[in-house]
């Protein structure tokens, strides 16, 4: 009932941490769900899967791929009603762009 949320909470971990070695692996199991939301039970939406898949390149050095990814992130994030989400989305990408 857990495992997509905490193959997100992962990703970010692991982001955090700067750690490609796994990176890749947890690319790999998210990047079939690119078009699904992250819904923690009824409690949350954190928003488009595609905003983990850019965190997720930009540790793995992809830079445009990260970039795609966040982009297609805002967008789906705004079209589904969640601005919070779009908010974070919009912050990573411009911390990824400051680099």
């Amino acid at each position: 009932m857990f495992w997509f949320a905490t193959l997100s909470v992962l990703a970010e971990t692991c982001t955090l941490l700067r750690d490609a070695a796994r990176a890749q692996e947890l690319y790999d199991l998210l990047e079939p769900f690119k078009e699904r939301n992250v819904q923690v039970t009824q409690a949350v939406c954190w928003g488009s899967v595609e905003r983990f898949l850019g965190l997720l390149a930009a540790v793995l050095g992809r830079g445009e791929a990260a970039v795609a990814h966040l982009q297609s992130a805002i967008a789906r994030n705004e079209a589904g009603g969640n601005p919070a989400a779009a908010a974070l989305v919009r912050r990573d990408l411009a911390k990824l762009l400051a680099k």
